[in-house]
Order: structure tokens, then sequence, then C-alpha cells
């Protein structure tokens, strides 16, 4: 688990179908650490309008994954993939980022292939962008999988960040101190304004007896 009692969100960045399954292996590897996935999914990749969303999310995130194919993706607004787009906001506003790229061989799928010439070569820029980074090599789905938990685990230890954490468990000893010592004083309070009641009363009853003529005493 990556936390007994708190949740943390991770971003899952990468281009969809070409990496389908090893977008279901981290999904699961984060799963099983207790933490939640978030990405892609969640919005059409293609609409512009969405950018302002998915530099939302990632602002909520914990920690960023993104895993770099032999496709470099849908081209957004500024000449760039959004998975790059992604992996540069993460970069600019500090979420911790775990980079995990792919071996290319000769048995390679074409259908994972880029052929486009120019997207090519902003592939190739962007794997060695992500590699100038500490990253992992992975060559199948399952070893990526093993390589996230492994990642996401030293990452937490390292890197502690805020995450979630259950309403009825996010009171601190602090908090709960402070709760007892303000019931001890409202007990206190309490006693003391019965004691003032008493004497109050007390006054008031000698007050009248004093008042009282002689005679009907």
């Amino acid at each position: 688990m990556l936390s007994t009692e708190r949740c943390h969100q991770i971003f899952v960045s990468s281009t969809f179908e070409d990496l389908r399954l090893e977008r279901q292996q981290v999904t699961q590897a984060i799963l099983e650490l207790g933490g939640f996935p978030s990405g892609m999914e969640l919005f059409t990749a293609s609409d512009r309008s969405a950018w302002r969303l998915i530099q939302n999310v990632i602002q909520e995130c914990d920690y960023y994954i993104v895993v770099v194919g032999g496709k470099y993706g849908s081209i957004g607004d500024h000449g760039l993939s959004y998975t790059e787009m992604e992996f540069d906001y993460a970069v600019e506003i500090g979420v911790p980022i775990m980079g995990f790229v792919q071996k290319l061989s000769d048995d390679t799928p074409i259908k994972k292939i880029e052929t486009d010439a120019s997207k090519k070569k902003a592939l190739e820029k962007f794997r060695e962008k992500v590699k100038s980074r500490a990253c992992v090599m992975f060559s199948d789905p399952n070893e990526l999988g093993m390589a996230v938990m492994k990642s996401l685990v030293a990452e937490t230890r390292v890197n502690p960040r805020t995450g979630w954490i259950r309403a009825d468990k996010a009171r601190s000893d602090e908090d709960r101190d402070r709760e007892i010592n303000l019931r001890d004083k409202l007990a206190n309070a309490k006693q003391l304004i019965e004691v003032l009641e008493r004497q109050v009363r007390d006054s008031r009853i000698l007050s009248v007896s004093s008042s009282t003529p002689q005679w009907l005493r």
C-alpha cells in the first residue's frame, strides 16, 4: 500500500490505442497499491477545449506517470502531442514525474510505430526528453506493471505527497487533543455557572430575609 490512511491520485499520460495493454497494467499497479489513477479516459484527447480540464486534473494529482511508446499521438494547440504537453505541464508545476519508455525493436508491430515523418522526429525528441530525467525502459506490459509498482513505492517513500484522506480520518492528534481540552473547559464552565447561579439564588434569599419586618419573621 502507498499509505495506510492516505490515497494518492496518479495521473497516467500516454498515447492510447497503441499502449492500451500497457495502460491497463499501469492502472492495475496503481490500484493494487491503494492509489487511484487519472488520465485521458476522463476526456477526449482530441477535444482542444479539454486542455484546461487536463491541467486541472494534473494539478490535483500527487504524482505523474508518463509512458512513451512508438507513437507520438494527437497534436495539440502548441504543435506538440497531448502526451508531451501533459509532461511539460507536470514539469512546470512541479508534480513528481515517473517516466517509462518502451524499448522499440524490429519485432515491434508496424501499427505501433510512427510512420509520419514529422511525428517520428517529434517522438524521437520527446523520448529523449523523458529519458533525460530518471526513467525506466521496459519491453512488455507485464514488465511495465512491475516497474510502476516499484517506482511508486520508492517515490512515495522519498517524496511523500499530501494525498487524500477519508473525512473521518482527517483529524490529527493535535485536533483530538484540542477537542478534549475544549470539552474539559466546557465542563469547568458549566460547573462555574452552577456555582454562580447558586450564589445568586442564595443572595436573593438573604436579601428578602433581611428586608422582611421583624414582626413577620
